[in-house]
């Protein structure tokens, strides 16, 4: 009966609304888009889960034979790369499918952690206890020639953002490489003291800089210095060692707020997640973990900081405004050991959006129906498949993916989001054109006046438009 009440509405709203609004330059903020999903390499279970950052739930664990060490997610979100210890090789997964897509890549040695260019065209895997990266090129899935790199151990691999220097984590140093010759041009200043040993490196988003945390083992495998090294990009200089306390701890992986405001430093041992304020290059804060943290990763937003938990076999979930643990850990698989997050796709901004709209009274109810053309560079629309997210002035809603169904060749959703009852219609028009109604009760729209702006994302197409609303 509610159904028949809702689509009553929505024609209702439809006879009676004024002018169609013109259409603002103004675009969906990120936040409008759909949550991205962050990929775990489960050790010993031999698998990858997939999180929805939506939800902080995990909706698919994908086979993963290899021991799955680290991981790494393309800079177009399509493509998932695993580095497999025991098979010495690197497995792609795709993830549209989330299913792994041919053979895996021998890399000819054991593989410890793998980078991705931002272009997305090669791969570079660290080989434990070899002096050489591996080279893959993506597209073929062949392996290039090796870059040796000056006889040190890598451990971990980093790109500037413009992806002409690749950065590696080494044993006694760090290597720099320019990926146009694959050449070492230089070597970081190593930490004085024997046994240091640079084991993650991350560079700022601004590629201004380059954080290594590294450790220095003294009698009986004991730390005895935790360290993220600063270094200046323009001149491979030391800028400061920031001391991270803790003698029985080991400085496993680094990662850089999205803003650049802070690094943060994963202790596998004690489960120590050490934050740096990267202003003034200080220790501003140690969150514990309660199950050992190893890789660590920011949500695209940079709200959230994901930690992996080997010890619990989960992934622990850190509110980087008030750095503490959000109350429940994520379960994964067993031994868990890497993390990566995808980035949230560039917003595609419709070609035009038009829209009336009508706001009962009593401001607890409206009726809307657009118009909308997608953008020339769009790869399409799915409201099955996609998350579509609605702003009505005061009013949002997001409807998680999957919530439409099919009707005709129209997609439909009825339910309550945000505490109003919503009927929803997205309909093919004319070419890359579509139609969208919604009908809602129960919204709050208090204080809402003219003119009203409106938002509109279906996946990563959005647009904005601001109406008079007939009330």
């Amino acid at each position: 009966m509610w159904n028949t009440r809702v689509k009553a509405l929505t024609r209702k709203r439809s006879r009676s609304l004024l002018m169609t609004a013109s259409v603002l330059a103004a675009l969906m903020s990120t936040s409008a888009l759909a949550e991205p999903f962050a990929y775990v390499s489960n050790y010993s279970g031999n698998s990858v889960s997939v999180i929805d950052l939506a939800t902080n739930v995990v909706g698919t664990t994908i086979p993963n034979p290899g021991n799955p060490y680290r991981i790494a997610v393309s800079a177009d979100a399509q493509r998932i790369y695993v580095a497999n210890e025991t098979s010495n090789a690197i497995s792609i997964i795709d993830a549209k499918t989330n299913a792994v897509i041919g053979t895996p890549i021998a890399v000819g040695g054991v593989p410890h952690e793998i980078a991705i260019t931002p272009d997305g065209t090669r791969a570079y895997v660290a080989l434990a206890g070899l002096t050489t990266i591996a080279v893959i090129d993506t597209a073929t899935r062949t392996l290039l020639a090796p870059v040796s790199v000056n006889a040190a151990f890598p451990n971990s691999i980093a790109f500037s953002p413009d992806g002409k220097r690749a950065y590696v984590a080494a044993g006694f140093g760090a290597q720099v490489i320019d990926t146009t010759t694959n050449t070492v041009t230089a070597t970081t200043a190593p930490l004085a003291g024997t046994g240091t040993n640079m084991r993650s490196v991350a560079a700022s988003p601004d590629g201004k800089r380059l954080y290594l945390a590294s450790v220095a083992l003294g009698d009986f495998g004991l730390a005895t210095v935790n360290t993220l090294s600063v270094v200046d990009t323009a001149t491979n200089a030391l800028i400061v060692n920031v001391d991270l306390p803790g003698l029985t701890s080991i400085a496993t992986d680094v990662a850089v707020s999205p803003d650049g405001k802070s690094a943060y430093v994963t202790d596998s041992k004690t489960g120590l997640v050490w934050v740096v304020d990267t202003a003034t290059n200080t220790l501003a804060a140690s969150i514990p973990t309660p199950a050992g943290a190893e890789g660590i990763a920011f949500s695209p937003d940079g709200k959230r900081a994901l930690v992996v938990e080997p010890n619990a076999n989960s992934v622990a979930v850190i509110d980087t405004a008030t750095r503490t643990l959000l109350p429940a850990a994520i379960a994964v698989g067993a031994l868990p050991k890497g993390i990566a997050i995808a980035p949230l796709p560039p917003i595609q901004p419709f070609a035009s959006f038009t829209a009336n709209l009508s706001i009962t009274s009593r401001f607890t109810a409206f009726g809307l129906t657009g118009q909308l053309k997608l953008g020339t560079t769009s790869n399409g629309i799915k409201p099955l498949t996609e998350p579509v997210k609605i702003t009505v002035g005061p009013y949002s809603a997001t409807i998680p993916a999957g919530s439409f169904r099919t009707s005709g060749r129209s997609a439909i959703f009825y339910g309550t989001i945000n505490g109003a009852r919503l009927g929803v219609t997205i309909s093919p028009s004319a070419g890359s054109s579509y139609t969208i109604s919604v009908a809602a009760s129960g919204a709050n729209l208090a204080g809402v006046r003219n003119p009203v702006p409106v938002n509109l994302s279906i996946g990563d197409d959005a647009g904005a438009t601001s109406v008079r609303a007939r009330f």
